[in-house]
């Protein structure tokens, strides 16, 4: 369920991709998330003075969103109904998916029809978990295939992509890729509060030692055009 993914931000702080979706949204004036659960993350980009619009599909967290103040377009993120409701609302600066593409039947069309949702100069910041992850390599290794609640093995997860397959996924659907890093990586001798630290060591190793790694891609219309 959505609301699994439901964050407090005054109360427990906030996982490191969403400090870096912040970050990377700094200065776009509209900002639309995919699968944005309860809208935690578009109510603090609201309260910087952005216009904010969230797609969910579960109701629950859909409503929960709405109760935040952020406009939300319910329903499944794959459906043209859906995108066509969201495309009324746009364009706009930014567009986030925050570990949602791996959850999707076909992010490779989703990832092709979301570029009609951008301003010529807006720009995808994407998480995707990375298969490649030490833990997961080694468990797969021992013959082990288990899903999980959550994490890289995440029971509603439909695609798993390592760093390079991820990288294949936003070159062949027409986005460049502007950078990338890591945005989790609980290496176990980074024990505590050592997020950034440990994010640093697996920039020198990201197929081996990120767990969630992140993207910001644009499309690539040079290509396009050409």
């Amino acid at each position: 369920m959505a609301m699994k993914y439901d964050q407090d931000f005054a109360g427990r702080g906030m996982a490191l991709k969403y400090y870096f979706a912040l970050k990377e949204t700094e200065g776009a004036g509209a900002v639309l998330e995919f699968g944005c659960s309860t809208g935690a993350l578009l109510a603090e980009m609201a309260k910087r003075g952005q216009t904010v619009v969230g797609v969910e599909t579960d109701a629950a967290a859909a409503a929960a969103a709405r109760a935040k103040g952020v406009e939300i377009v319910e329903g499944d993120l794959e459906s043209a109904a859906t995108l066509e409701a969201v495309r009324a609302r746009g364009p706009f600066d930014a567009l986030l998916c925050l570990d949602v593409l791996e959850h999707l039947k076909d992010p490779w069309a989703f990832l092709r029809s979301a570029q009609g949702l951008l301003k010529p100069e807006g720009a995808l910041f994407a998480t995707i978990p990375n298969v490649g992850f030490y833990k997961t390599r080694w468990a797969h290794l021992r013959g082990r295939f288990d899903y999980a609640e959550e994490g890289i093995m995440d029971r509603g997860h439909l695609r798993f992509f390592t760093i390079n397959s991820a990288r294949k996924l936003f070159e062949e659907t027409g986005w460049r890729i502007i950078h990338g890093y890591p945005t989790a990586a609980p290496l176990p001798f980074m024990k505590g509060k050592r997020e950034f630290t440990a994010t640093r060591i697996a920039q020198k190793w990201p197929n081996l030692l990120a767990e969630v790694y992140a993207w910001r891609v644009v499309p690539d219309r040079l290509n396009a055009e050409g």
